[in-house]
């Protein structure tokens, strides 16, 4: 028991965790375009930026299960050509939740858990995209700590 307290009350920030491994998407993408670009990165999500701003600031994001969901959800009909013609804002995951930089690691698993996510953009204070971080990653890394 004292050593889980040990390990808590060393500081651990998301800046341990986070990862460069991700793509981004314009919101007026295609679902095509984006499906190609997740699957030759061979990732399961990209991060959704607005089309419209010269700013890096991201507005959501579109996982795997987002995309299925959006194919189920047309029944099928004419695949290549709805897929062709959905936009990234259309099927992105909104609001977007994210965590900052500087965040302790124990409230970013709080903030996964809760809102039931496995992926979060990480942000600076000037809300720039800095990477994500991945619960899969933090739950085999913490042992380390």
């Amino acid at each position: 028991m004292g050593c889980m307290q040990d390990k808590k009350s060393h500081f651990i920030s998301v800046s341990d965790f986070i990862s460069a491994d991700f793509i981004t998407v314009k919101t007026d993408d295609s679902l095509i375009h984006t499906i190609k670009k997740i699957l030759q990165m061979d990732l399961n999500s990209a991060i959704v930026m607005e089309s419209n701003s010269a700013e890096n600031i991201p507005v959501g994001i579109i996982t795997l299960k987002d995309i299925l969901r959006t194919i189920i959800d047309n029944n099928y009909r004419a695949l290549t050509s709805i897929l062709d013609n959905i936009l990234a804002r259309d099927v992105m995951s909104k609001p977007l939740i994210y965590a900052f930089l500087d965040q302790p690691i124990w409230d970013t698993l709080d903030l996964m858990y809760s809102k039931k996510v496995s992926i979060l953009p990480v942000i600076d204070n000037h809300d720039k995209i800095q990477g994500v971080i991945r619960m899969n990653s933090i739950l085999k890394n913490l042992s380390e700590f």
